[in-house]
């Protein structure tokens, strides 16, 4: 696993790669806590390699602050679910490969 190291730029945000392990099972669940202070955000879910996109608006998402201690499950190559401690589940597709430019919150 690479070092999480995002590259500030001129404008504030930052650019961040994905730096998990690319060796996640079809069909296995991976315990995966996530912060939600700040909602779910581009870089939220770093699985597989890769970040992962909600199929739905995530502004919808009612769940626990400053985090909370789901399950990821790969449904597919590109196709993916995690379910919050509350057992929401947040439907996600495997996104771009590349880094992504994020503003972190307060």
């Amino acid at each position: 696993m690479r070092p999480w190291n995002p590259e500030q730029q001129p404008d504030g945000s930052f650019i961040v790669e994905a730096v998990s392990s690319p060796a996640i099972e079809i069909g296995v669940a991976y315990r995966y806590l996530i912060g939600t202070h700040c909602g779910i955000t581009p870089t939220t879910f770093d699985v597989g390699g890769s970040f992962w996109d909600p199929i739905v608006d995530p502004s919808t998402f009612r769940l626990p602050e400053p985090e909370d201690d789901g399950v990821f499950v790969l449904v597919s190559a590109s196709d993916a679910v995690w379910t919050s401690s509350s057992g929401f589940e947040i439907p996600l597709v495997r996104g771009p490969s590349e880094p992504r430019q994020v503003f972190f919150c307060d």
